[in-house]
């Protein structure tokens, strides 16, 4: 499992990467963090693709949606500087 931020990870299986978005849990889980599955993808690479395309439909101006695509370019670097440079 693979923590991009605080919002998203991305699992993998056999077959899939899954995309997981957070959300806070309700009754007997309240006040955890629980994840869901968003989507189901063919490698590391769509589940990220598809992180962005889910960040950047999320309603809002466009000032709002640049700065979603800054953060998560920042987090992307930042886990791809945790992978490739072993700090995780």
């Amino acid at each position: 499992m693979i923590q991009v931020n605080e919002k998203w990870r991305i699992s993998m299986d056999d077959r899939n990467a899954v995309l997981q978005e957070s959300y806070a849990g309700k009754g007997a889980n309240e006040g955890e963090v629980m994840w869901e599955n968003a989507g189901y993808y063919p490698s590391f690479q769509a589940a990220l693709v598809g992180l962005v395309k889910r960040e950047v439909a999320v309603p809002g101006d466009l000032v709002e949606m640049g700065q979603r695509l800054d953060q998560i370019e920042s987090d992307i670097r930042a886990l791809s500087d945790d992978i490739f440079l072993g700090h995780r």
